[in-house]
């Protein structure tokens, strides 16, 4: 079950819990009878289903977990809290992408993970997952304390939705999730009945590339800032917005990629700037969960992107001049 994209307005609902928003990774534990494993959220790949297998990457949850006699599904975040007791995204994901075992025996170490419980949808041969919000959350607190864990905790919930926002953002966490008290729980769909509320920023980003698609013009943005990579996104791209930035970038010369990055690309020399909405930057400054908000700068893109570009544009230029004798040469040059 996923969340809907909730504001601060829904926040003053009547009849809606609020549980802390972790920035972490979505994960089940699921015991049977035979097996124990520790799954991630299961998505779509190439028209099937499939998920990833974090049980031998992270022994302290799978050593305690496996040791429950009962048989059971949990619905939680996988997290690392800081000093600050805020969750943060980049060591989760660090430990749960990680499977050479002595790199996982070091992480373990410096990264230990919390499993936090949102949801207990199976337990004592039992499925709750038509019971009642409410009435869950009861029985997987009451759950967890007969098991006296220490990697696998309950998450809180709280009936005043607006102050518990308020007090997570004060201390730098990533917002609220909002429940309405009486839901079901309901696999594989983006329920109303889950709410996400979380602060936005807006910055203005170059735009030196983009990313490929089967399915339409392109897939994505590169984004870049000071130099440096800082994500790419193609969320909230409409239609027309998609077709007018294929134009500028058929319209562009290709260069020389500045930077790698996670995915394949095509770089572009252009003064193309967008507005983008973000969450907040990560520890090494790349974009969390980016989305387009609309082109600031389409003017004309530059023949050559960068300094160095165009200085040995312009020393051609000037050999040319000089070797043949040219009394007029119209120059072009644009830096970002």
């Amino acid at each position: 079950m996923l969340c809907a994209k909730g504001s601060d307005k829904d926040l003053q609902r009547v009849g809606w819990l609020a549980e802390i928003k972790m920035d972490g990774t979505r994960a089940f534990l699921i015991k049977t009878d035979k097996t124990f494993r520790i799954q991630s959220r299961p998505r779509k790949y190439k028209g099937a289903w499939t998920c990833s297998d974090y049980t031998r990457r992270l022994p302290e949850i799978t050593r305690e977990a496996k040791n429950i006699d009962d048989n059971y599904i949990l619905d939680g975040e996988l997290c690392f809290f800081n000093g600050k007791g805020i969750s943060e995204f980049t060591p989760s994901q660090r430990r749960c992408s990680t499977q050479n075992l002595r790199k996982i025996l070091r992480l373990m170490r410096q990264y230990p993970l919390i499993f936090s419980a949102f949801e207990l949808l199976q337990a004592h041969g039992e499925d709750y997952t038509k019971t009642p919000f409410l009435e869950r959350k009861a029985n997987l607190e009451e759950w967890l304390d007969l098991q006296g864990l220490e990697n696998i905790r309950f998450v809180e919930h709280r009936e005043d939705p607006e102050r518990l926002f308020d007090e997570v953002l004060s201390r730098g966490g990533e917002g609220v999730v909002l429940k309405r008290y009486n839901s079901i729980y309901r696999y594989d769909i983006r329920s109303p009945d889950w709410l996400k509320v979380r602060p936005w920023q807006k910055g203005v980003f170059h735009v030196v590339g983009y990313t490929h698609s089967d399915k339409r013009l392109f897939k994505g943005l590169v984004l870049e800032e000071n130099g440096e990579w800082i994500g790419n996104t193609g969320g909230g791209i409409k239609n027309h917005e998609l077709k007018q930035l294929w134009r500028i970038f058929t319209s562009s010369p290709r260069i020389r990629k500045p930077f790698e990055t996670d995915e394949p690309y095509t770089a572009i020399g252009t003064n193309l700037t967008v507005q983008v909405k973000y969450f907040r930057k990560t520890e090494n400054g790349k974009l969390r969960f980016p989305s387009f908000l609309e082109i600031v700068n389409s003017a004309q893109t530059s023949l050559f992107w960068g300094g160095f570009y165009s200085k040995t544009y312009l020393s051609v230029t000037h050999f040319l001049i000089h070797s043949f004798g040219f009394t007029t040469f119209l120059v072009t040059s644009a830096t970002r």
